[in-house]
């Protein structure tokens, strides 16, 4: 957990402190959990045993890592999906209820989404099994 908090903090600092990063940091974010879940989701597997072909290969060993990655991947850009619409969300809720968007969240898109998208995976990496 503290690893997964370490990562989370580095990318939300590197964003809050070049405030303008083009998504570097929410790139290398992705990258770094996507790699985390993906062990993490290894380690919970239950042992299978190996089923070899008359060539000495298991069929389904490429078959379950495919299926680790797309669900790590598929997790990953689920948080940030969901990160993006809140924050377009809430700009739209705003502009509806107000008639103006503050400039402080127009003008922090990458800020807000790169923080929230890390706590949320801070959390999916560390409780998600």
């Amino acid at each position: 957990m503290r690893i997964n908090m370490a990562i989370s903090a580095v990318f939300a600092a590197w964003i809050f402190i070049k405030r303008s990063a083009e998504y570097k940091p929410l790139q290398f974010l992705a990258f770094a959990f996507v790699y985390r879940i993906f062990e993490k989701l290894k380690s919970f597997e239950p042992s299978v045993s190996p089923t070899y072909t008359e060539d000495g290969e298991d069929t389904g060993r490429a078959l379950r890592m495919g299926k680790r990655l797309l669900r790590s991947l598929g997790l990953v850009f689920g948080c940030i999906a969901v990160s993006s619409l809140a924050y377009t969300g809430v700009l739209n809720l705003i502009e509806f209820v107000g008639g103006y968007i503050p400039a402080f969240l127009y003008n922090n898109q990458e800020l807000l989404v790169t923080a929230s998208t890390s706590i949320m995976l801070y959390v999916m990496a560390s409780y998600y099994r």
